[in-house]
This record gives C-alpha cells, structure tokens and sequence, in this order.
C-alpha cells in the first residue's frame, strides 16, 4: 500500500486531501521562542500527551504568508469536523502552542 504525503493529508484523520476539495487550515504559533530555521518548509510531526498519534504540521518559512500572518506553524483538516477535533486537542496545548483558526 502506497501511503499519501503527510502535506496531502488531513491532519486529524488522515484521509488524502485533493485539490478539488474545500480545506480548514489551522495555523499555530510556538508560545515561547523556538528556533525552527533548519525545518523551514518541512512537516514535523508533534505528538501529544492526550493522544496516542502523530500530528504532521507543515513549519512556516520566514518569507511566507503564513509566517508574515504571525503562524510558525500549519496544520490541514479536511473537514469542520476533523478542524474542530484538531482545534480543541491544539488549544488544550496553550503551553506550548498559540492557535488560530485560517
């Protein structure tokens, strides 16, 4: 079986993500000062304490929009159903993450 790329997929499910369909993005900040520079473009997967899986966040370069937005980070859903999820889990991590919705 032929996995989909991590930037194809919903972030919460897992379900491939075309182009034809209606994406929610979610973009977050790291609530204290991380160096990313050497990840920049990259996705990172960030693991969580209330979950047993892996979250793939694609890291902000330092020229994009999303970065001039203030996100260091973006994450893809490919549903409001799987956004709410990933939201609630991303917001109960307000130590590490500041998050807003895109």
């Amino acid at each position: 079986m032929v996995k989909a790329p991590p930037e194809n997929t919903c972030a919460w499910c897992g379900k491939f993500v075309d182009e034809e369909m209606e994406i929610h993005g979610i973009g977050a900040k790291f609530s204290h000062e991380v160096d990313m520079k050497e990840h920049e473009g990259m996705i990172i997967f960030l693991g969580f304490k209330d979950i047993d899986k892996k979250i793939p966040a694609l890291i902000s370069t330092s020229d994009s929009e999303a970065k001039k937005h203030g996100h260091d980070m973006m994450l893809l859903t490919c549903s409001q159903t799987c956004f709410k999820k990933l939201k609630s889990l991303l917001d109960n991590e307000d130590d590490l993450l500041d998050v807003k919705a895109v």
